[in-house]
């Protein structure tokens, strides 16, 4: 693979930034054409991709929109300052961008590719950042972020940084299929979490629609009162709130949601098999049709 890496100097705006990606690209094709033979065609590519992305930024008119410094506070604090025109608001707004999602981007690659860095300031106009409300599939969505004096750090946005579990739902014919669902990195592997994905059901950005949901209506984190793993088997320990909402569950519904649980679970690294337990003891059903006592293997038929 080939890397473009674009490196900003304090006061260089964006569009500069590409220029001078495309004259480094001309300097490349002549320095390897003297050493050994080049595929000229993938150099073609990538200078063609920086092209490109002048003539869109000069589209956009952003040749000023923002500027980047990096200072150093009183206190001796490294902070980068990033200052936007206005007009970046109308940008984001027609691009269906949100001000969180930028601003996460943004603070997030600085803190991992600027050594030494306390915080990045980000200013549009004359308006600074000191909050933002996200929104979509992030924890905390709807609930306001507020930044001491401006001061922005990755670990703020932790939430923002996000991968795909697999999930298992039911469809109209009662068949299972796993569904990627984005949720924080952090989670991705811990079992509790994609229990509690189970149990609010299937969701707009699930990457497959038409789902219906395995676990019943009322059952909380709470009731999943203890998730351990012990060897490759995934002991799980519910509430006697699981019994009553199962009680009444169809035979069908009752498979699904046995089999959603441990298929789900049995993505997870070192995770071959599921025992259920409520209350400490494992119960004869939930609901009449499958026997609980022993560990329960994931259905080979139900994997993508």
């Amino acid at each position: 693979g080939y890397m473009l890496a674009l490196n900003f100097e304090d006061g260089e705006n964006l569009q500069q930034c590409f220029k001078k990606a495309a004259q480094h690209l001309q300097k490349c094709r002549l320095a390897i054409d003297r050493k050994q033979p080049i595929d000229h065609e993938l150099v073609d590519r990538i200078e063609e991709a920086a092209n490109l992305a002048i003539d869109e930024l000069g589209h956009l008119d952003v040749s000023e929109l923002g500027k980047l410094h990096t200072v150093f506070k009183a206190n001796g604090q490294r902070i980068m300052v990033l200052r936007f025109q206005d007009a970046l608001n109308g940008i984001l707004l027609s691009g269906g961008i949100t001000r969180s999602v930028m601003v996460a981007s943004l603070v997030c690659t600085a803190h991992t590719f600027i050594p030494g860095l306390d915080g990045v300031e980000i200013w549009i106009g004359s308006e600074q950042l000191t909050s933002l409300t996200p929104l979509s599939t992030y924890n905390g969505a709807g609930e306001t972020m507020r930044f001491d004096r401006g001061l922005m750090k990755r670990g703020d946005f932790s939430d923002f940084l996000l991968s795909c579990c697999t999930l298992y739902f039911a469809i109209a014919d009662g068949e299972l299929v796993a569904v990627k669902r984005p949720i924080p990195f952090y989670s991705a592997g811990n079992p509790r979490a994609v229990i509690n994905e189970l149990m609010r059901g299937p969701q707009p950005y699930d990457s497959l629609s038409g789902l219906l949901p395995v676990l019943p209506d009322g059952l909380q984190d709470a009731d999943l009162i203890g998730v351990s793993l012990d060897q490759s088997a995934m002991v799980l320990n519910f509430s006697d709130q699981l019994l009553r909402l199962c009680q009444d569950m169809p035979p069908q519904r009752e498979r699904s949601l046995i089999y959603a649980v441990v298929n789900t679970l049995c993505r997870l690294p070192g995770v071959k098999r599921v025992s259920f337990f409520v209350m400490g003891q494992q119960p004869e059903t939930l609901a009449g049709a499958v026997f609980l006592p022993g560990d329960f293997l994931p259905r080979p038929d139900d994997s993508d």
